[in-house]
């Protein structure tokens, strides 16, 4: 169990922190960055614009996943369809030793871990340029999934982009909310990008993911929806710790 907190119940979480500010504090002597702020439902998600003056974004390695070594993230995992939450860690582990040296040296890889049930860890792979940053997903062998361009320069509101993946089907992206405050779940992030993203198999719409990343966090939330709007997974960052 991360540090900092407590199971309450199929799964759900609570911060047990006796001090907070506004761009982190420690805890144990780790970084633990967060902000506690606002008090809403557990499932309530609030969005507000309260940043008119738009920074340009040069780099969107600022928004996405830290790939310094030893950079920990803790998760929880549900779907409608799920009784409970699972617990999923990663874990940076640096630049991909395969792939270091060669035209492929901005690939990056993780440690991913399920902390509930088996504890299995498989590798789980990330890649930067100087205008993308993707996310290839797990893998065991050779060859790696084809990627998600989860942000892509310019990052502005209504900036869009597209790319292959899953295989066989084209996903359009679509940045709906830039630069925004965001409450969820007790947890108030100002600086936040809210970009959706439709799949589709030929003109048959597959499902719909909304991903919401914090500056200085990562991917905060994630949620998939078929395209009868079920749940098909849900993701949220719980803490990261360095």
């Amino acid at each position: 169990m991360t540090p900092g907190f407590r199971k309450i119940g199929n799964w759900r979480y609570a911060l047990a922190l006796k001090t907070f500010a506004l761009n982190g504090f420690a805890l144990n002597g780790l970084a633990l960055i967060a902000l506690v702020a606002l008090t809403i439902s557990s499932s309530g998600c609030a969005i507000v614009d309260q940043n008119p003056a738009k920074p340009t974004v040069t780099d969107p390695k600022a928004y996405f996943y830290s790939m310094d070594s030893g950079t920990y993230y803790y998760h929880i995992y549900g779907a409608d369809n799920r009784d409970e939450w699972e617990d999923i860690s990663i874990t940076m582990r640096g630049r991909d030793p395969k792939h270091v040296g060669t035209a492929d040296s901005n690939l990056y890889v993780g440690t991913w871990k399920d902390e509930s049930h088996y504890h299995d860890s498989v590798p789980c792979f990330f890649g930067i340029t100087k205008s993308r940053a993707l996310y290839f997903g797990r893998s065991m062998g050779s060859q790696l999934p084809m990627p998600s361009v989860d942000l892509q320069l310019p990052l502005a509101k209504d900036s869009t982009w597209t790319f292959y993946a899953p295989p066989g089907m084209l996903t359009t992206a679509n940045v709906t909310q830039f630069d925004v405050q965001l409450a969820f779940n007790g947890v108030a992030y100002p600086h936040v990008i809210e970009v959706t993203y439709v799949t589709k198999r030929g003109t048959t719409l597959a499902n719909t993911t909304v991903k919401w990343f914090a500056k200085g966090l990562g991917l905060i939330r994630s949620v998939t929806t078929d395209f009868q709007g079920t749940i098909i997974a849900e993701w949220r960052l719980i803490s990261k710790e360095h």
